[in-house]
């Protein structure tokens, strides 16, 4: 016969509710005994919770390296696309620099 808290409620002629109920210690050790302790299954759970909070906060923290070098990579894509432009521009003769960028800040 299988050990379970309704196994034993129908060996002792009572609802498995008054078992829980009324003797919880005896439910826990019959829980034990199945190796399905409340206790245990609390550690095993807040352990796994525990991992993925840390997994979270490790994923978090690279999205938002993500995010920065992604801000970065897109300002310096925008100043490669002006200077490719403006050397397109200067290559047909339209655009003329007088003075390199560097003597305007100056």
């Amino acid at each position: 016969m299988k050990i379970s808290i309704s196994a034993v409620a129908k060996a002792a002629e009572v609802t498995p509710a008054l078992i829980h109920n009324t003797y919880p210690d005896i439910a826990e050790r019959i829980r034990s005994v199945i190796g399905k302790s409340t206790r245990l299954q609390r550690d095993e759970k807040h352990e796994a919770l525990t991992e993925e909070r840390k997994r979270n906060r490790e994923l978090r923290a690279e999205v938002e390296r993500l995010r920065l070098d992604m801000a970065r990579l897109a300002s310096i894509n925008l100043t490669l696309l002006t200077k490719l432009a403006v050397e397109e521009e200067a290559s047909k003769g339209k655009v003329v620099a007088l003075m390199p960028a560097t003597l305007h800040a100056r």
